[in-house]
């Protein structure tokens, strides 16, 4: 029975070890691939803010409205995680800008200002990449999680199948055998009973057959 449960033990290793291996690698693949997909949100809602905020400032950029530019530049400040908004003209001089917190780590996203078909300026949004951050580490989480409980239950009907088809069948022989040397007989009195048909089946009935004879 020791060799049994040695066996056991060993399998179990193996076939936790390779769920893991698999989980793991299945995870890494899912994370890479959610992660570039919020990436690519992030990046569109950021560039189209850009851009609404470039079409908004044509007409005050052309007009050199100032005040109004101003006006602008904070209200887009005031969305959530904008952290800054500047607006250039075509020289690249900063006619507006709005800097609620430059120490924050954030992306920028750049919008030309068309007006008349004519580029005019251009503006830049800074928006945090705190709630990226955030949504990023929450789905490593999420995935942790998911492949952890997958490889648990792969490796649970792995073993199963394999214990039933491997180990339940050795060690009915190898305890049919302790009790025969136990006795002092030289062959196993009892017939031992298998439906396996693959190679641990055929061993244990030609030793059947070998304690017939004997």
């Amino acid at each position: 029975m020791a060799q049994g449960w040695g066996l056991s033990a060993r399998l179990i290793g193996y076939v936790v070890g390779g769920a893991i291996a698999t989980s793991v690698a299945v995870g890494l693949v899912r994370a890479k691939i959610e992660r570039d997909r919020l990436g690519e949100l992030a990046d569109y809602a950021g560039q189209n803010m850009a851009s609404t905020t470039a079409a908004g400032a044509a007409s005050l950029v052309a007009g050199s409205d100032h005040g109004n530019l101003d006006t602008l530049a904070r209200n887009v400040a005031d969305q959530a995680h904008v952290t800054g908004v500047t607006i250039l003209d075509k020289d690249g001089r900063t006619m507006s800008q709005t800097v609620l917190n430059s120490a924050k780590k954030h992306r920028r996203y750049l919008a030309p200002i068309v007006f008349d078909g004519q580029v005019i300026g251009s503006v830049a949004v800074n928006i945090s990449a705190a709630p990226l951050d955030q949504a990023i580490g929450d789905l490593y989480a999420r995935i942790i999680l998911e492949q952890a409980a997958i490889a648990l239950i792969l490796a649970a009907i792995v073993y199963l199948f394999v214990s039933r088809s491997i180990v339940s069948p050795l060690s009915k022989l190898t305890l049919a055998m302790e009790k025969s040397l136990d006795k002092g007989e030289p062959y196993a009195a009892q017939e031992i009973e298998t439906s396996d048909s693959g190679e641990i089946g055929r061993l244990v009935r030609v030793l059947n057959k070998l304690n017939q004879q004997l």
